[in-house]
């Protein structure tokens, strides 16, 4: 997993517009990412999607690969609004469900702010998690459907 990370990365630090100047640096950045992890299928995979709208998936499983396309701005816009909102600032950085059991996921989501080091949610299905990193996790989930059906 480590290579398909650090090709994810590669990806992400060569994304631009082509103008080579800061705007592109600054779209390049990521906003945020998703890793999952676990289930009955023992699946993993990690999304990266960079302030420009730039996504990566990488999956682990029986048929490796890794997937990139252009989120909808629609989304990216809300993904911004969610991860910068007073209640995602305020959450706590893990959550887990008093009873964890076999076969579930493991989620940690990172966000990445201007100016501040990244900040990690983790979480295993069935944790009560707040509403905005429920929300911030679900619609991370919808990009990887819309951008992996295209």
């Amino acid at each position: 997993m480590r290579r398909g990370l650090l090709i994810a990365l590669a990806l992400l630090v060569g994304c631009s517009d082509g103008s080579g100047g800061a705007d592109a640096a600054g779209a390049a950045r990521p906003l945020a990412a998703l890793r999952q992890q676990g289930g009955v299928a023992g699946a993993e995979s990690y999304l990266v999607v960079t302030r420009g709208g730039s996504a990566t998936l990488i999956r682990q499983a029986a048929h490796p690969d890794t997937v990139a396309w252009i989120v909808p701005t629609s989304q990216r816009t809300q993904l911004q609004a969610l991860v910068a909102s007073p209640d995602f600032l305020r959450a706590d950085s893990i959550y887990f469900p008093p009873k964890a059991c076999c076969d579930r996921i493991t989620t940690a989501l990172t966000v990445y702010q201007e100016g501040k080091p990244p900040r990690t949610i983790r979480s295993l299905d069935g944790a009560d998690r707040p509403g905005v990193v429920e929300l911030t996790v679900g619609l991370l989930r919808q990009i990887i459907a819309t951008g992996t059906a295209q």
